[in-house]
């Protein structure tokens, strides 16, 4: 089949979506709270009150039910659409962006206590001479301070009077 000589290419892609927040409309609390995240992550590194960004994620442990083809000149990697299902892990990652710094962890549920444990790591392990670690959480489980069955893991963790 051959193209017509006018014939272009389209420009418009649908099948491509860049995603960013939007914040909601009239939502002035939202903004304030974005823009104190922008302002934290401009301020100059400080070892004694690092800042820690801190994310979870749910993986799907997956394998290959037929061995997949060799990529080859021209010719990318086949794998086969099949897999078998192997259970699920959870991975913590703290990152210190101002150091480049990262830590991760997986493990096998994703409760509280991992949570808390992540927590106590970073601060016994990690940043045992900082005066203050600040934490940057998404919404998963932020406000840790709201949250009482939170709070209860983390004394748990941390012992019954935390040194942070």
């Amino acid at each position: 089949m051959r193209r017509c000589v006018d014939t272009q290419k389209n420009e418009l892609k649908p099948h491509l979506i860049k995603q960013w927040v939007i914040p909601p409309e009239h939502n002035a609390q939202f903004v304030w709270k974005m823009e104190e995240i922008l302002d934290l992550y401009e301020e100059p590194y400080d070892p004694n009150r690092p800042v820690v960004c801190f994310d979870e994620r749910p993986c799907q442990l997956l394998a290959e039910v037929r061995e997949s083809l060799a990529s080859k000149p021209s010719k990318p990697q086949r794998v086969d659409s099949e897999y078998e299902r192997r259970g699920m892990a959870n991975v913590l990652l703290a990152f210190e962006p101002l150091k480049g710094r990262r830590e991760m962890r997986v493990t096998e549920h994703r409760r509280k206590l991992e949570f808390a444990d992540m927590m106590r790591y970073l601060a016994d392990d990690l940043y045992p001479e900082a005066e203050r670690i600040r934490l940057v959480v998404d919404n998963l489980r932020a406000p840790i301070r709201q949250r009482p069955s939170t709070r209860a893991s983390l004394r748990k963790r941390l012992g019954a009077s935390p040194k942070r």
